[in-house]
């Protein structure tokens, strides 16, 4: 009897708008480029030890593709009395999403 291979697929997050670095390259730059290097990192993380968590971020609630349940959209956009983003709780197309982390005014 075989077993079943469960198939992974990795799934990059948005990366932020880097900018074209002058030749010192700036702290900005630097800072940009970890964070989307600490993205890649922690999914990559999460699908070897078994999490299936999917980080992006939005302007808006996602309204199409697919996404698993647990898949956290980031607002790209946060105001005061807004919220931090969205969270898949049931998987699908686009699956059924619900904000979280008020923001205080």
């Amino acid at each position: 009897m075989s077993t079943p291979i469960k198939t992974l697929t990795l799934i990059p997050p948005k990366a932020p708008n880097l900018l074209i670095a002058p030749v010192d390259y700036t702290q900005q730059y630097q800072d940009q480029f970890s964070n989307a290097l600490r993205l890649y990192f922690n999914q990559i993380d999460n699908f070897a030890s078994g999490v299936n968590s999917i980080y992006s971020s939005a302007a808006t609630i996602p309204t199409v593709g697919t996404w698993p349940q647990g898949a956290i959209v980031y607002n790209s956009a946060p105001v005061a009395g807004g919220y931090i983003g969205w969270v898949c709780v049931k998987g699908g197309t686009p699956g059924t999403w619900k904000t979280w982390g008020v923001i205080s005014s």
